[in-house]
Parts: C-alpha cells; sequence; structure tokens
C-alpha cells in the first residue's frame, strides 16, 4: 500500500533507501524485508535527521512497519493523519541541525576517543602484538590499473583523516595529507604451487605485521601481483583508527576513488560533514557527569552477575597471552534462510538467533544459567557518521538466564527483550561500565566479556571497479581479542561461524566440539522452534552416528560385556585409576562409583 501520510511517505522513503529497494509499502515488515539490527540503526538515525524526532532502533522492532511506526513515533502524533502532499511539496522543514563541531577537534591535535583510550592502553601493554589488526585483503580479477590505484589511496589517506593520525596516549596528531603508493611484490614468475604458498606466507607476515601507532603509518598497502589479470590487494590499519563499518567505507571509497581515476574525473563522494575529531570530543562528554543514568542502568543489569565457568584445557597463564586460532563451520543456505525467518517470525534478527542458540550452548558448556556474553554495536546513531573511518564501536554485556524448560521460541524472546534494553543504553562508553562495575580482569579485561558474539553485517559496496571483479581472500589472524569469540558472517546465501578462541586455554578438540554442539543447537532451533530445550541434543547428528557405531575391539582391551560390567571390573582392579578429568580436577573409578550409588 502507498502512504497516505506525511509522517509515511518519509518513512518509506528511509525504508527503501536502507534496504536498497525500490519500493516499500507502509505495511511492509522490516524484517521480512532483510532488515537487521545494524540496519535499524541507520534508519533511526535518518528519522532523528528528517523528522526531528527522538527515536530509538527499540522502536523499530516494537514497531516494524512504516504504518505502526508513524503511528508510535513521539511528537509526529499531530502530522500522523495529515493527507500526503504532492511530490515536490513538503512539510516546513523540523530537522535540528547539524551541530557545530567543538573547535578544539578542528585543530590537528585533538583527544582520544574513550575506546581509542582503552586500545592505546593495551597497546602499551603489548606493542608488537598484532591482536587489533584490521585487515581487508581483496583479490583483482581483471587488468589493474596501478596508476589509478595509487590515485585512489591517495584520495583515502586525504579523504579520512584518522588514517594519517599518530598517537601519544591522550591525544591524536592529524599529520598533512601526503601521497600513499602500494608496495609491489611480483610472485608471477613463480610456479603455480611455489606462487600458491608464497601468497599465503605474505598474507600471514602482512597480517600479524605490528603498528607503531607513536610514528605511524597507520595504512598499510601491499599489492601481491601473480599474473597479468590476478592480483591480491592487501590493506591493514590498526583498529584504533577502524572498525567494521569502517572497512566497507574504505572498501567503496576506494572503489569511487580508482572508477574516477580510471574515468580521469573526479570522485562521486560528497564532504564529509563532520570528523572522527568531532565524534571522539562527543564521547568524552558523554563520558562525563551526564552518563549517570546510563551507568545506573548498567549496575542494575549487570549487578550479581558471574562470569562464564567455560571448560578451559589449561589454567590461565599469569601472563596475558594473546595467541589464537580459528574453528569454522558452514550453515548451508536453505538452513540459514529458516534460520532468519525464524528470528522475523518473532520480530527480530539473525543476530538475536544466533545470540540465542550461543548462549545455550554456553550454557550446557558452563554448567551455568546466568549467561554473559559481550558484543559490539556499531556507534554510529548520526547521519553524519556514517561516511566516516574511525573507531565508533562500543561493547556492550546482553545477560540472559537460559532456562531449558522454555522452548528456543521462547528464549528468543527473552534474548529479544535482554538485547533491546542493552542497545537502549548502548551508549554509555563501555569503559565508563568497567570502572564503575570494579570489573578489571586480566589485563584490564573485564570478566563479563570473556565471551562474544558478533554477527558481521556492515554495509557493502554496490558497485565494483570498471574492468575488475573483486573478491574477499580469507587470511587468518592468529591472535584472539577473546576467550572465545563466535563470529558470523553471511556470504552467499550461506551462514559462515567462525569460533576464535586463545591457544593458551583451549585445545582445537574442545573447541570443535562447542561447534558441533552450536551446529546442533541451530539445526534443533529451525527443525522444531517450540520443543523445550531439554529435549535440544547435545551433539550434532554426525556425532551421535560416531557415539552410537560398535567399533573395533583394540588389541590387549577388555573383553566382553555390558559398560556396567567393565565399569565395575575397573573398580575392582584399579579403584583409583582416574576415571574423568573436569576442569582440572580428577575423580577416580572408586569414587565415582560411590557417587553413582548413592544417587541410585
Amino acid at each position: 500500500m502507498a502512504p497516505r501520510t506525511h509522517v509515511e511517505r518519509t518513512l518509506v522513503g528511509i525504508l527503501s533507501e536502507v534496504l536498497g529497494r525500490e519500493r516499500v509499502g507502509v505495511h511492509d515488515d522490516f524484517f521480512d524485508l532483510g532488515g537487521d539490527s545494524l540496519l535499524s540503526v541507520r534508519v533511526t538515525s535518518r528519522i532523528r535527521a528528517e523528522l526531528g524526532v527522538d527515536v530509538h532502533p527499540r522502536d523499530v522492532f516494537d514497531h516494524p512497519t512504516a504504518a505502526l511506526l508513524a503511528r508510535a513515533l513521539p511528537d509526529t502524533r499531530a502530522l500522523a493523519d495529515a493527507p500526503a502532499l504532492p511530490d515536490g511539496q513538503a512539510l516546513p522543514d523540523r530537522r535540528p541541525a547539524t551541530p557545530a563541531p567543538d573547535t578544539g577537534a578542528r585543530a590537528g591535535r585533538s583527544r582520544l576517543s574513550p575506546g581509542q583510550q582503552r586500545l592505546w592502553y593495551l597497546y602499551e601493554l603489548a606493542p608488537d602484538s598484532a591482536e587489533y589488526n584490521s585487515v581487508l585483503p581483496l583479490r583483482l580479477h581483471g587488468r589493474l590499473d596501478l596508476g589509478a590505484l595509487d590515485t585512489a589511496l591517495t584520495m583515502l589517506a586525504e579523504r579520512h583523516e584518522v588514517l594519517r593520525a599518530t598517537f601519544d596516549g591522550t591525544h591524536q596528531h592529524v599529520h598533512p595529507p601526503a601521497p600513499v603508493t602500494a608496495r609491489v611484490t611480483d610472485l608471477s614468475a613463480l610456479a603455480p604451487d611455489a606462487r600458491t604458498r608464497e601468497l599465503a606466507r605474505l598474507l600471514r607476515v602482512f597480517t600479524t605485521e605490528p603498528f607503531d601507532l607513536r610514528h605511524g603509518p597507520l595504512l598499510r598497502i601491499r599489492l601481491l601481483r601473480l599474473g597479468d589479470d590476478a592480483h591480491v590487494l592487501h590493506l591493514a590499519t590498526h583498529h584504533i583508527a577502524c572498525d567494521g563499518w569502517s572497512m566497507a567505507v574504505l572498501l567503496a571509497d576506494l572503489t569511487a576513488g580508482y572508477t574516477a581515476a580510471v574515468q580521469r574525473r573526479s570522485p562521486d563522494l560528497a564532504q564529509l560533514p563532520v570528523r572522527y575529531a568531532d565524534f571522539a570530543e562527543r564521547q568524552r562528554r558523554r563520558a562525563g557527569p551526564d552518563a549517570e543514568a546510563g551507568l545506573a542502568y548498567w549496575r542494575r543489569r549487570l549487578a550479581g552477575a558471574t562470569p562464564l565457568d567455560l571448560p578451559l584445557d589449561r589454567p590461565r597463564p599469569a601472563a596475558w597471552d594473546p595467541a589464537g586460532r580459528t574453528e569454522r563451520l558452514t550453515v548451508d543456505a536453505e538452513s540459514t534462510r529458516r534460520l532468519r525467518a525464524l528470528g522475523a517470525g518473532g520480530d527480530t534478527t539473525l543476530f538475536t538467533v544466533l545470540t540465542a542458540a550461543v548462549q545455550l550452548v554456553l550454557a550446557r558448556s558452563c554448567a551455568q544459567d546466568d549467561v554473559p556474553v559481550a558484543t559490539v554495536v556499531a556507534g554510529r546513531d548520526r547521519v553524519e557518521y556514517e561516511g566516516l573511518v574511525g573507531f565508533f564501536v562500543n561493547t556492550v554485556v546482553l545477560r540472559t538466564r537460559v532456562d531449558e524448560a522454555l522452548s528456543f521460541t521462547g528464549l528468543l524472546a527473552r534474548v529479544r527483550a535482554g538485547a533491546l534494553a542493552a542497545f537502549d543504553h548502548a551508549d554509555t562508553p563501555f569503559e565508563q561500565v568497567v570502572a564503575a562495575l570494579g570489573q578489571s580482569g586480566e589485563r584490564g579485561r573485564p570478566a563479563l566479556s570473556r565471551v562474544a558474539v558478533v554477527l558481521h553485517n556492515t554495509p557493502a559496496a554496490r558497485t565494483a571497479p570498471p574492468g575488475l571483479r573483486v573478491t574477499e581472500e580469507d587470511v587468518d589472524v592468529p591472535a584472539a581479542q577473546f576467550d572465545l569469540a563466535f563470529e558470523f558472517r553471511v556470504r552467499d546465501g550461506e551462514l559462515l561461524a567462525e569460533l576464535r578462541y586463545r591457544t593458551c586455554l583451549f585445545d582445537p578438540e574442545t573447541v570443535a566440539g562447542i561447534g558441533r554442539r552450536l551446529r546442533a543447537v541451530l539445526d534443533a532451533a529451525v527443525a522444531a522452534p517450540d520443543v523445550p530445550l531439554h529435549r535440544f541434543p547435545l551433539t550434532d547428528a554426525a556425532q551421535r552416528r560416531a557415539l552410537t557405531t560398535p567399533g573395533p575391539r583394540p588389541a590387549g582391551g577388555p573383553g566382553g560385556g555390558t559398560v556396567t560390567e567393565l565399569f565395575d571390573a575397573v573398580v575392582r582392579r584399579a579403584p583409583h585409576a582416574p576415571a574423568l578429568r573436569v576442569r582440572g580436577r580428577t575423580t577416580s573409578y572408586g569414587e565415582l562409583d560411590r557417587r553413582a550409588r548413592d544417587l541410585a
């Protein structure tokens, strides 16, 4: 249905733009059209700009159509029933003027944001670590114009001044623009197998090379030539200057700059209305006395929360060790579609579905029903921030009480409510929440954020450079910022899950088992979302077959008999032999036998 009022017309236009759809009806559901939590932030920032009203992502979740949202928005009820004006006519402009940036932020020297301050602290503790490297490796298929690439890279550094910054611990110093060129390594003369090995080796080297935040540079570009029509472009920067959204901005601007250079014209990029330094100053004000209301919420929400008792294979080391590895699993396109539909049916998103599944797995793996996990929010609550490169993200803790008497649908509703409340208070800098809770943890890392859940769904570039096809090259960052992080992304319709973990704490087999349990929960959730959680399997189908299929008896092994008869034989023969080892505690066969008889 077409919009009937001024507000509906405005909202339909916003939804069409954000969702990338030519036409959206007033009764079309935001989630059915592919909306998610990140897109809801873009919707609300545009509503603030266009209608001048205070609105939050929760409003989009609770009123997911233009018609419902028009009736629910504050301060627009007088307009909600006014008929839509003909095209070309509009209401008087109600939009608030973009606040003038702080004059102090206009100088070449500006204060760090609270998030940058924390990253600086971690950098000083381990300046040679690649833990917070942000990399974007791209495979370029087609004839590359190297001169146009260098022109686009120079434009990129000139446009986004944080890439030209150095740091001293309290301030960032922006340096004048200078030409940027890609350092080229030619691998085309190598034999195919040797070229593949050398490519992998160099990508690992480029990815793990530390940054010098005091002296720069913060933008490193390497180009690996594989042939006349095949290159890999490796773009690297530090998290203090970049986040996941920023990587998408860099790719879009690089594409626009390269296209313009090839066509010998200026790039079609609007002037940035604000600078990252303006955002940092705004965050500093938020971290001041006015932040007490947000802190009060987080004190209440996280009161009495206990850190996850993860099934570690080794005790925590005395010194922080960020070395990490990644375990991967893939969910096919049809199952991914059903997971999305499960979320949409509950007026929520794929992220909420995945968080509920992860928290169920953690509740079982840690044997506790109070499950806190960390996630990150975009932090770009104003339209003018969307085109900037910088460190905007903030961390929030999602705390859920997992009750296995609930169905997955019931758990999903509980996670949704908790997540929306957390996102309503996501503008309180995490650093201030940590200080207020007295949660320092290892190397200043709060214990309540040992595990993270992240869905990478930043907006992708919608155009390709002329003459080139661009695909993302997979490369591992052998470091982990959390004890265990569940990182998801959707690629070509399939859900890719990466379980990144600290190798000083976990063995690969342990994390692989967690991954299998996650896959089992996701399969059960789409198959039977209304079944009580305690009936969900603990393992996936392949592992269940392995556990129930008789295998060959090992040479010299025990004779025949049932499991209980074989167990009793060991109790009689060696009662002090270890039977179980769980989280560093060993239980003998004799003790296990006594406990079993007590239960019987």
